[in-house]
């Protein structure tokens, strides 16, 4: 009976075998040479510059001596792999891929579980008396102000050198609603890396309650509330902590618009926010204009300062009567004066009201319609 010829899946490749292979005993370097020979491959039991392929099991990887040792000075050229990848390539007659038979690819797999083991007991130790990285992050704010204060303190009468605190808000990565964490670590003098560390609230809970907290440990130790944080930086004593805001465009948090420094021209306000990304244009003054130009200010407005995280409040609706399907159609309103539809301190909108619309009434068959009085200022008028 005439053999079967088999495909020559590995034409071009030399392969070599590492120590035991740890197989059944037909793996046999007489049986191997033979097989491979069979699929036009070359099998070798000398290391040289042409193996391409390299057999060998785990223990024999483990110990990196040999041919294993030859054969990682060389990665891109040469594959370390298991009996498996020789064996599932002639059962299925085609050349697989080596990555998931590589052991590399298995010390890779392997030290990234050591890695997460290691961060979780590191994780753990860190949630004793701070908070668990893997479960908190550092807070930031709708300005993507990040809660992560730095004050410091340089008193050489005191011989006070280096001090430091950094003060962070930590919110929950998935716990739903947000979880709010305030922590304080103290540094006692520069390049010092072990903190003492001040955790006032022993469980995470609404950010009210922690921003609280941070506000109340900012002037205690600074001196200066928090709300005036720009106007009043290096104002006070050296006995007291020191804090720098962030520069070169970088977010410094909500500030009121009474705290707002006003030799600071590239800080403007919208929406209540400060921020040090724009430049304001300067003021034009009616001295500068002609005679028939007058000088026009905007008041920017200014929201309350709010200490749980919201969105943005939503734009003011419109009241936009519909047009009217007749030209003869007399208009009336049920009112007389206009609400106000300005903004309160709540970002709320106040004064809106039903009553405020337009009332459309048709006119009785053989009568005149309403004319009104466009002159008169007494009639609210409805433009359609």
């Amino acid at each position: 009976m005439r053999a079967r010829k088999e495909k020559p899946i590995f034409r071009g490749l030399t392969i070599a075998a590492a120590g035991d292979l740890g197989g059944s005993a037909q793996w046999t370097d007489a049986n191997i040479s033979r097989w491979v020979g069979l699929r036009e491959g070359k099998f070798v039991r000398a290391m040289g510059e042409d193996v391409t392929h390299v057999v060998c099991s785990g223990e024999e990887f483990k110990r990196k001596e040999g041919f294993v040792k030859l054969a990682l000075k060389r990665p891109k050229t040469c594959q370390i792999v298991t009996l498996d990848w020789l064996e599932d390539s002639m059962l299925k007659q085609k050349r697989l891929d080596e990555e998931p038979y590589s052991h590399l690819r298995a010390l890779k797999r392997e030290r990234e579980r050591e890695r997460k083991r290691l961060m979780v007991i590191k994780g753990l130790e860190k949630a004793v008396k701070e908070v668990n990285p893997n479960l908190y992050h550092l807070y930031r704010d709708h300005t993507f102000f990040q809660y992560e204060v730095v004050m410091t303190r340089d008193d050489e009468g005191a011989g006070i050198q280096g001090e430091r605190y950094v003060m962070s808000i930590f919110e929950s990565n998935n716990a739903k609603p947000r979880l709010y964490w305030f922590i304080a670590r103290f540094f006692k003098k520069k390049g010092d890396t072990l903190a003492k560390i001040h955790r006032p609230s022993h469980a995470p809970g609404v950010f009210a309650r922690e921003f609280d907290l941070f506000e109340k440990f900012f002037q205690k130790k600074t001196g200066v509330p928090w709300a005036q944080r720009l106007v009043r930086a290096g104002t006070t004593d050296n006995s007291c902590f020191q804090y720098q805001p962030p520069t070169g465009g970088k977010p410094v948090g909500w500030v009121p618009a009474e705290y707002i420094p006003a030799e600071a021209p590239d800080v403007v306000m919208t929406d209540g926010v400060v921020s040090t990304t724009a430049t304001t244009q300067p003021a034009v003054t009616a001295a500068d204009t002609n005679d028939s130009e007058t000088a026009n200010t905007t008041a920017i407005p200014v929201a309350k300062p709010s200490h749980t995280p919201a969105p943005h409040p939503q734009p003011q609706p419109f009241l936009t009567p519909a047009p009217s399907p007749r030209a003869d159609l007399a208009i009336t309103t049920a009112t007389t004066a206009a609400p106000s539809q300005g903004r309160d301190e709540n970002h709320s909108f106040a004064g809106l009201s039903s009553t405020a619309a337009p009332t459309f009434t048709w006119p009785t068959p053989g009568t005149t319609p309403t004319m009104i009085d466009l002159t008169s200022t007494d009639t609210p008028v409805c433009a359609l």
